[in-house]
């Protein structure tokens, strides 16, 4: 499945709506990571099983995916913050106080492709 990225660098905020793709987004970028993509996604199973951050994106990691922040806010913001300036960070908040607040985005699923805009 293709996935296209119709964004800039930088930090970016999901809409809140729930059943959108943005946690199957997160599962195919994890899946092509694995794969030598430079791109991942970090969970609330990374938060709780004590994954650091840079684990997840290394030195090469052109969009990262968190999903589910809303369930440990604040935790590696500033490294978010750091990475957004050479990476594309979609960041999965709801009911998060805003971390960006003109810096929105969807995701939107088709037969053959997600995209992110």
């Amino acid at each position: 499945m293709a996935v296209e990225v119709a964004l800039e660098n930088g930090l970016y905020v999901f809409n809140p709506r729930s059943a959108t793709g943005k946690s199957y987004l997160a599962s195919v970028l994890r899946r092509y990571h694995s794969f030598g993509e430079p791109v991942n996604s970090y969970t609330y199973g990374d938060y709780l099983n004590k994954l650091e951050l840079r684990a997840a994106t290394g030195d090469t990691c052109r969009v990262l995916v968190v999903d589910r922040y809303d369930m440990y806010y604040g935790a590696f913001l500033q490294e978010l913050l750091e990475l957004s300036s050479h990476c594309i960070v979609l960041v999965d908040a709801k009911g998060a106080p805003t971390l960006c607040k003109n810096k929105l985005c969807s995701v939107l699923l088709k037969v053959d492709r997600i995209m992110v805009f």
